[in-house]
């Protein structure tokens, strides 16, 4: 999440750009995806990491 404005944002990971965060979570399902926001709006800087589609495979 950029912390300036809330956005999500993607950074490459073989950048080495040495970037530090409050927290980082592992799994972009519907828990991980909602932990990354709340965090977020609580001003945390956060690092999501999923390989696969944000948000999971839920249907509801």
């Amino acid at each position: 999440m950029n912390r300036s404005n809330g956005e999500p944002s993607v950074a490459d990971a073989d950048s080495g750009s040495g970037n530090k965060f409050d927290l980082v979570i592992l799994g972009g399902g519907s828990g991980g995806y909602a932990c990354a926001l709340r965090a977020a709006e609580l001003g945390m800087s956060v690092a999501l990491v999923e390989k696969d589609k944000v948000g999971g495979t839920c249907l509801h």
